[in-house]
């Protein structure tokens, strides 16, 4: 049996998965903190208010023994794996918010974490639970905060370089999967940042030390020998981090004319009903488990979907005001909904190390998708993308064995203005090359669905071999 690519690097234990299930073993030298932690009660508390995924030790000795005689572990298996490069600015806020939390509740009872890695975080909807039961580990009096650094890189850092410039942390969060450096954030920061005192002290000075003296030099040892951080100040020290994140927003720009798209689409109100009417109607026929809504927007047909019987929903889009009306919606009102940012033309690719650690974005393998919808998707695939017909209905349609895609005839009004200026090539956007799409890629269109205005939406199911 192989470990999951992601937790190769930990040496308290691996994360393997068999037959849909997810297990966790703990080395022999992790035993003994496993132990003292749990015997804190933190792990029982934590499971019981829904901040940890629930566990339980296996008992099958025919599995145990697969695993070399450790113990193992065997958690609940979540919706989907996501990724913070992946998260909406409140999302990423959310988490490291909910980081400092477990951090304090851990402090409390005398523990402490190994460290602060944001991928140890996931969502069920916009709710954030933590996924790693070795990160905890019995406090010692006096330690500095080892895992500061990473705290900043992976949260911090990247919520301040969107609050600072207005430019997302996203693409830069995945050319660097460790998150974004000290260093780099000094250099892409405006000059007001340096009057800060919580900047200073986080970020540009620990940037200052860190190019003055190479790491194992006398002056990094004495420096770091030196110094010690009491509990009261340790829980000070991240008291203040979270006074100073729950106040950080997003710069403002002029918002993006799709995050109104909702109140300001091309649809008359008879047809916009329709499309409502012919979704929930989708849904209700398949009850998808696990749905994934391709360009979700601000999330309306989202939570059409799940007000008429799917079990959950992750929305993907590349436009960041839609996605952080979106997740504030989901978590206001507690929506079984994680709206994900995510360019369908280069969504998250398979990286890390042996191009394994982080899995693509649908190729994870814990992540069963029922069913799809892709409403007005296609046409901006093949217009502005340049992907042709049947290469994007094949992309969507082998996602997911049912699929519900909106067909957008030529001469509708939005394809006149995405094409007004595009002479370089014609787009064949009729619906027999539509129907041919859908032939070449081993699917049957199982119902049309006809909108007012000339729009349709189209059923598709994989074909029975």
């Amino acid at each position: 049996m192989k470990p999951d690519p992601s937790s190769f690097r930990d040496f308290r234990g691996q994360v393997y998965r068999l037959d849909g299930r997810i297990f966790r073993t703990i080395a022999p030298l992790a035993e003994e903190n496993f132990k003292k932690v749990e015997d804190t009660g933190i792990l029982s508390d934590l499971v019981a208010s829904g901040d940890l995924v629930e566990w339980w030790r296996l008992q099958s000795v025919e599995l145990s023994e697969r695993f070399g005689g450790m113990t193992i572990l065997e958690h609940k298996v979540l919706p989907i794996i996501s990724y913070p490069y992946e998260w909406t600015f409140e999302g990423l806020k959310t988490a490291a918010l909910f980081q400092l939390d477990i951090l304090l509740e851990a402090l409390s009872r005398r523990l402490t974490m190994t460290d602060a890695s944001a991928y140890n975080i996931q969502f069920i909807g916009t709710r954030p639970i933590f996924i790693d039961h070795l990160s905890f580990r019995p406090y010692q009096e006096g330690e500095l905060w080892q895992a500061h650094q990473q705290f900043l890189s992976q949260f911090v850092n990247p919520l301040l370089l969107w609050a600072w410039t207005g430019e997302s942390f996203h693409k830069l969060y995945r050319g660097n999967l460790e998150g974004i450096s000290n260093r780099t954030l000094a250099n892409l920061a405006p000059a007001k940042a340096y009057f800060s005192w919580r900047v200073l002290m986080h970020q540009f000075i620990p940037n200052y030390l860190e190019k003055r003296y190479q790491p194992g030099t006398k002056s990094v040892a004495a420096r770091t020998n030196n110094q010690s951080l009491s509990r009261s100040r340790f829980r000070s020290l991240l008291q203040d981090l979270r006074h100073w994140i729950v106040k950080l927003e997003p710069k403002n720009k002029k918002p993006t004319m799709w995050r109104d798209y909702a109140s300001n689409h091309s649809y008359s109100v008879e047809s916009y009903e329709q499309k409502i009417n012919i979704v929930a109607e989708f849904i209700s026929s398949v009850k998808p488990e696990r749905l994934w809504d391709l360009g979700c927007n601000v999330g309306d047909f989202s939570n059409i979907a799940l007000q008429n019987g799917a079990g959950f929903c992750i929305g993907l889009d590349s436009d960041l005001d839609s996605l952080e009306v979106a997740f504030k919606r989901a978590k206001q009102e507690n929506l079984r909904l994680l709206p994900l940012y995510q360019d369908l033309l280069n969504p998250s690719p398979d990286q890390g190390w042996n191009q394994a650690e982080r899995t693509g974005i649908f190729g994870r393998t814990n992540e069963k998708r029922d069913a799809i919808i892709a409403l007005a998707v296609i046409h901006h695939l093949v217009i502005s993308g340049n992907i042709p017909l049947d290469m994007a209905i094949n992309w969507i349609t082998r996602q997911a064995e049912n699929c519900l895609i909106e067909f957008i005839p030529p001469e509708d009004k939005m394809i006149k203005i995405l094409t007004e200026h595009r002479t370089d090539r014609s787009f064949d956007l009729t619906e027999n090359a539509f129907r041919e799409g859908v032939l070449r890629s081993n699917c049957e269109i199982k119902k049309k669905f006809k909108i007012n205005g000339g729009r349709s939406l189209f059923w598709i199911k994989h074909a029975k071999q």
